[in-house]
């Protein structure tokens, strides 16, 4: 089950559900943030991102063991990488939450949206949860 994440309200408002169903179905949960970078310098960035991920599952909240996974995207869209790393991961599911917007109908279905294109790209089901 793959969680990737940007941090933001809506993103972490998805984690409990995430959480749930990994547990539910004795899933390893791998959470993922993407950085918009070629590298980073010395190596403090992914050390600071991988912090914040492992402080979103505390100790006892999974029944597996959870993974962490900070990837570079210096170009393109980050949704790319997400479904790279889906598709790398063999993942059977990707859960992850979407920003509300006040069009929300005609804003959901702009091809540009990262959540749009992970839909349409993945090889797996996705699960997306509405803040």
């Amino acid at each position: 089950c793959l969680f990737p994440t940007d941090f933001s309200e809506a993103s972490l408002h998805s984690l409990p559900k995430a959480i749930s169903y990994a547990n539910h179905v004795q899933a390893k949960l791998v959470l993922l943030h993407v950085v918009r970078a070629s590298s980073a310098p010395n190596g403090f960035l992914p050390a600071a991102i991988l912090r914040q991920l492992q402080e979103l599952t505390p100790a006892g909240t999974l029944d597996l063991k959870p993974e962490f996974l900070v990837e570079f995207c210096p170009v393109g869209p980050i949704s790319d990488k997400i479904l790279e790393v889906a598709a790398k991961l063999k993942a059977e599911l990707i859960i992850m939450g979407l920003r509300r917007f006040k069009h929300a109908g005609p804003a959901s279905h702009m091809p540009w949206t990262t959540a749009y294109e992970i839909v349409c790209g993945a090889g797996c089901a996705v699960l997306t949860i509405r803040r």
